[in-house]
């Protein structure tokens, strides 16, 4: 998969970009790539998205970075962040899925966190993998 392809997709699914924010995220989309730290969602035959992580110990750097800068993550740690995601649906099964994928790759995986952005300003989403779970 190369950034092309991806911004291609995600002006697919409704996505605009201002001009002078161009450079920054397809630089941000190929560093994200060669880091391993883009997750393609599809069915068979089907894209249904990307996902864009990053694996920490804490949150906060990733938060208060701008949408595009990219700063390297630490796969030996316990939280997945979700620095971005465009999707063409979203349910119950597909997190599942992906939930699966994550932890197939980071087993040490034990809290997922994304930020939920509206108006009205964001609030932060977090699920916790139960103990029973990581046996």
């Amino acid at each position: 998969m190369k950034a092309i392809e991806i911004l291609k997709f995600i002006g697919e699914c409704g996505g605009r970009f201002k001009a002078s924010n161009l450079d920054d995220l397809i630089s941000y989309i190929d560093l994200m790539l060669k880091d391993n730290r883009v997750l393609e969602i599809r069915q068979p035959d089907f894209l249904l998205g990307f996902m864009f992580f990053s694996i920490c110990r804490e949150v906060n750097l990733y938060y208060a970075k701008k949408p595009w800068d990219f700063v390297p993550h630490d796969p030996s740690g316990n939280i997945v962040y979700i620095e971005a995601m465009v999707i063409r649906e979203w349910n119950k099964v597909l997190r599942k899925e992906i939930q699966k994928r994550m932890l197939a790759l980071y087993p040490n995986l034990d809290t997922l966190i994304w930020h939920r952005y509206h108006e009205d300003g964001d609030r932060m989403i977090t699920y916790r993998r139960k103990q029973s779970c990581m046996k």
